[in-house]
């Protein structure tokens, strides 16, 4: 009876969803299993790394090896409990520190725990310090809106994106990247529930790969056929280069694909995104 109900039995694959979770030791360490079925389902996902400086989560470790050893894309949060501009620059510098290969580093500021100074400097020293310790990768800010506005309203401009934390139907309108809208979401990966964000005007590419990277050099096409791209989540082209075209190459982009791409300008204009093994700097 197995045997005839393995011949009938139809194959599923795995569905892409928009939901993006955030992860910590609450939810139990991930298994490998676990992980590859994640990089099947979700976009990428968040991890926490630390509630405070002191305490260190006990999952992390463990589940980061598994997301480099499959390739889940994350990004890392630090429940951050600083309590001066000083202390903020600490858990930033060991945010880094503990998770250097994160594609992007979130600030959760959600307890006001600053005693001395003024929340809003130091919440603008931690973005400060972990910018010095990852120059050119996105970082966020999360809170919830009425806190936000309440003891951070000024050093949250200073971030890449803000990741807006509003449990309901309707997504709100203040500006945001990520969108936090359920405490329960299904992660069918996990068999649980968790919590998930989705992304708000920004494509994965954005959270994932570098910052423009200012570069300002003449660069020639050595390479034809490479796909000039007019967006790094590859939904636009431009054409293919052809060999002998000179352009300025005025920023480079590290991709989470492990490529990086120019980004050309001709006669002032922009012209799109080319991968840089089709070119050579004059």
């Amino acid at each position: 009876m197995a045997g005839v109900g393995a011949l009938n039995q139809t194959a599923h694959a795995a569905t892409m969803g928009t939901s993006i979770p955030d992860l910590s030791e609450w939810q139990g360490a991930l298994t490998a299993t676990e992980v590859q079925n994640l990089k099947k389902t979700v976009p990428f996902v968040i991890l926490r790394v630390q509630y405070g400086s002191d305490y260190k989560d006990k999952d992390f470790a463990a589940n980061v090896a598994l997301c480099e050893k499959y390739g889940l894309e994350y990004g890392v949060y630090s429940f951050s409990q600083y309590s001066s501009t000083s202390d903020a620059k600490i858990e930033a510098k060991d945010l880094y520190t503990r998770a250097p290969n994160a594609d992007f580093y979130v600030n959760d500021y959600e307890d006001q725990t600053v005693s001395s100074g003024t929340t809003n400097s130091a919440t603008a020293a931690w973005y400060s310090e972990l910018r010095s310790k990852a120059p050119h990768k996105r970082i966020l800010f999360y809170s919830y809106q009425s806190f936000a506005n309440e003891y951070a309203a000024t050093a949250m401009t200073k971030y890449d994106g803000y990741w807006l934390a509003a449990y309901q139907s309707a997504e709100p309108t203040v500006a945001h990247v990520l969108w936090q809208y359920t405490d329960s979401y299904y992660a069918s990966a996990l068999n649980q529930n968790v919590d998930a964000s989705k992304k708000h005007g920004k494509n994965k590419s954005w959270f994932l790969s570098s910052r423009a990277i200012s570069f300002n050099k003449t660069v020639t096409v050595k390479k034809a056929g490479y796909t000039i791209w007019r967006s790094l989540a590859w939904t636009k082209t431009n054409g293919t280069t052809k060999t002998g075209t000179t352009y300025t190459a005025k920023y480079y982009y590290n991709h989470f694909n492990r490529s990086t791409y120019y980004s050309l300008y001709q006669n002032g204009k922009w012209v799109g995104y080319v991968n840089k093994n089709a070119m050579t700097v004059e």
